[in-house]
This record gives structure tokens, sequence and C-alpha cells, in this order.
């Protein structure tokens, strides 16, 4: 999510050696979560003596939206048969359905896809089935599907989950040629088949931006279901915490927990709240009651990881925090947190190499490597 969450590190000659050192001799590196600021102290000692660091501010998250900028993703990969794969395909738009083996409502997702993708209908279709053993689960997925003729992927490593920002199974996406996504369709409610529709005619030209948002509100007031509302408000506190309103985020989240209780996408994004609410003890309680089955390990272990490190457990967070950095494709908080770890413990060197790996994976790190490689 795209929560405001920043790096600030202020520059100053680290003027004494040793390991007694304080945070006021060296590097003040603060992390932001919201309006939560967390000192590291001890990171001279982390540190060569005589270092002198580089004021910068990095973000780790992309910057808010405009509400009419769509978000772009960038993938890459081979489906079962090894056929390479792009997306975005600049020829044609891709609709692509992120599957879990064994789900019923993931095979009614992908039938009702092929339903609504006429033959007409010049888009690029992909299936995906995430996790460990996902070319096992996507060939048993398959088996369940009659009728699909598309290309899917095994996901192992969650590498297209996360670079497409899924949580929940199943998802789809529709996305344009430039890669905007025009549709993130989370789960699967009544208005699904008739929504999809509607954004494949709208990406293709079809129809115009008036009249999407004319048959998605026809399709709202045919079939305005318990979960479908539940959506609106996930969709209305994402946006209230690109702006850091975390109080009336929570508010839209408590709502939505009440129509959707088991809601996986509410529960984890509650989880968020709470942390950035200070109240740790109680977002481990929920993430306990998390039902994590085709969830991404590193997103459960890297909201787990900021919990127990919060409430000062480092040797229980160490292995979940070391496991969160695995595999992630969006790794700069779990090395922020495996930083702390290290500090705690007085491992300096290694606390010093997890909070470097945090910045460079941080939107401005990523930036600014960008920029020390094009200039050579």
């Amino acid at each position: 999510m795209a929560s405001s969450q920043r790096i600030t590190r202020k520059a100053q000659r680290c003027a004494t050696g040793g390991s007694s050192a304080s945070a006021s001799d060296g590097w003040l590196f603060h992390w932001r979560t919201s309006r939560q600021w967390h000192p590291i102290h001890n990171l001279t000692t982390c540190m060569a003596k005589g270092c002198i660091l580089l004021l910068m501010v990095a973000s780790l998250a992309p910057p808010a939206l405009a509400d009419d900028e769509p978000p772009k993703v960038a993938w890459t990969g081979k489906d079962l048969s090894g056929k390479a794969l792009t997306v975005p395909d600049a020829n044609k738009p891709t609709v692509i359905v992120f599957l879990m083996a064994g789900q019923e409502r993931s095979e009614r997702a992908a039938t009702q896809l092929l339903e609504q993708v006429k033959p007409s209908d010049d888009v690029n279709v992909i299936g995906a089935v995430s996790g460990e053993a996902a070319e096992v689960k996507a060939r048993s997925v398959l088996d369940k599907i009659p009728g699909w003729k598309y290309p899917m992927v095994a996901d192992e490593g969650f590498e297209a989950s996360g670079a497409m920002d899924v949580h929940v199974w199943p998802t789809t996406l529709v996305i344009d040629t430039q890669g905007h996504v025009v549709a993130h369709l989370a789960g699967l409610n009544d208005s699904y088949a008739g929504d999809l529709s509607a954004y494949i005619d709208f990406v293709l030209g079809k129809t115009d931006r008036q009249a999407l948002e004319q048959a998605l509100n026809n399709h709202n007031e045919v079939t305005d279901s318990g979960e479908q509302v539940a959506q609106r408000h996930l969709r209305v506190a994402e946006r209230l915490l690109e702006k850091d309103r975390v109080r009336e985020a929570r508010l839209q989240l408590e709502a939505g927990l009440k129509l959707s209780p088991d809601d996986v996408s509410l529960q984890l994004m509650m989880t968020d709240v709470l942390l950035l609410s200070d109240e740790p003890a109680q977002a481990l309680a929920l993430l306990d009651k998390v039902k994590a089955d085709g969830i991404a390990p590193w997103r459960i272990g890297t909201l787990r990881g900021r919990a127990l490190v919060a409430l000062g457990r480092f040797d229980e967070a160490r292995p979940v925090v070391e496991s969160a950095v695995k595999l992630n494709p969006h790794p700069a908080m779990a090395y922020y947190l495996s930083g702390r770890v290290h500090e705690a413990a007085g491992e300096w060197e290694q606390a010093a190499q997890s909070y470097r790996a945090a910045f460079e994976h941080s939107g401005e790190g990523k930036d600014l490597s960008s920029k020390e490689r094009q200039g050579k």
C-alpha cells in the first residue's frame, strides 16, 4: 500500500570512535511510519570511524497517486510451456487473473472470465497461480477449468503477484498497453462478470469513461451485496491512508469488517492501521486470525515482524524478519526490521548492512542507483 513511510538521514561527521558512541555522535537515522518516528540509536558504531553521511530523504513507498492517475505495473516471465510473457504488451491490453488451487471462488472467477472475453476482443488473457509448488497447483487448476486455452503462469516466488499488488485470491487485473491498471478486481462478488466486461470494453476503446462508470453504477444498484460494500470501504480506506488520515481509514475498515469479518484484505489493512496507531499487541492478535492460505509469506511476515519489533520481542522477530526478506519484491521495510533486530542484539555490522539495504530498496535509493549507473 502507498502509506507514507519515509527514512530521514541527517548528515553529521562521526566525531568519535568506539562502541560506546551515542546516536548524537553520528548518523541520526529515523524511520517514519505515518506520524510515528523511531530513532535508531548506536548506529554510529555500525559504521566505519570518521565516516561522513549524506543528507537525503528516501520514500519507501510510491507517492500517493492523483485521483485520475492509475498505477502502472511491469512484469516478465514464462508460462507452463516455457513461452515468454510480458506485461504490459504494447500491442494489446492484458487481462490477468490470479487463482488459487482448490478454491471454488477461483474456479468460478476463471469460468466467468472465459464467458466475458469475446472472440472479437483483442486482448491477452493470462492465468497465474502463486506460492509453493505453484507449477503442480497451476496444472491442477487447468484441470478444473474446461475451455481454458490461455497461458498459465506458475508464480512460485510471488514475483508476479507482488509486482501487481495482489494480496487476495482470486484477483483480476485489466491492464492497458502502457501498463496502467485499468481495473483491479479483488475477490469475487455478484457483479464480477458485468464489471469485467465493462472494463474490457473500456480498455479496448469500445466505450468511454462515462459509459464505464454508468455500467459499473448499474451493476452496483442491482447487486449491492455486503461484500461489495465492504470492498468499497476498503478502497476508501486505502485512499485515506495514502494521505496519512489513519483515524478516518480505521473507521472505514471497521465498517467493512462488520460486513465481511473474514475478508483478508480488510484484516491485513486493519493490521497495518493498528501498527500505525501504536497498537502492536492488537495488530498481532488480529494477524493470528488471518487465514494466510495463498497470501505471500513475506507480506504476513513483514506485518508480524513490525508488531514483534514494536513490542520489543526481538528474539521472536528475528526468524520472522529473516523469512520476510526472502522472495520479497518490496523488501525495504523487512530490511529495516532486520536492522532493528541486529541493533537490539548489538550486532552493529549486520545492522548497518540491513539499514543500508533498506535504503537501497527504497524508492529514492533505487532512483539514486539508476542515476549513478546512467552517469557512468
